[in-house]
């Protein structure tokens, strides 16, 4: 006969580590930019040259499929730009040209392979307007606005006056 024998392990099983997704970093397309956001301290405010960007995130798992392959698909939100998520997919970066001059909070969640989705990961950040977007040029803008209605007015008032005295002189 054969001899069969059979060990059963009655311990619980460990549910899988919960699946994390992080932003990796962000670079302007001209260059000036290449961050990493865990970094303690990472610029947060970025000038108006710099807004065009890439965002690379990744979400680390080690849970293969039966071809030993890690699918991962991501899923993204440019908050303050975007209203709704994107679908899921598994490009691991997102490219923004021209996001609006305000404050902006990028969020990105991740979904393996079981169908678990992590919590998202934010990142925050604002673009500063140009200097001739700002609140001072406004305020320029302005004072130049009145100021030019007031030479119209004054130029307009002499004139007036002038002819008013060419007329009281030829009566």
């Amino acid at each position: 006969g054969v001899l069969v024998s059979i060990a059963l392990d009655w311990r619980a099983v460990r549910p899988p580590p919960p699946l994390r997704v992080a932003v990796r970093e962000i670079r302007s397309h001209d260059g000036t930019l290449r961050v990493d956001p865990s970094v303690a301290g990472a610029p947060r405010d970025l000038t108006a040259a710099q807004d065009s960007l890439t965002i690379a995130f990744a979400a680390p798992t080690f849970q293969p499929d039966y071809r030993g392959r890690t699918i991962t698909e991501y899923r993204t939100r440019l908050e303050g730009y975007e209203t709704a998520w994107t679908e899921w997919s598994e490009a691991t970066q997102r490219d923004f040209t021209n996001p609006p001059y305000r404050d902006l909070r990028f969020h990105v969640e991740a979904r393996d392979l079981n169908g678990r989705v992590s919590t998202p990961a934010v990142f925050a950040f604002r673009i500063a307007p140009p200097g001739w977007l700002t609140p001072v040029a406004f305020a320029g803008y302005g004072a130049l606005f009145f100021s030019g209605v007031l030479v119209i007015f004054r130029l307009r008032t002499a004139a007036l006056r002038r002819r008013n005295a060419q007329l009281e002189s030829a009566v």
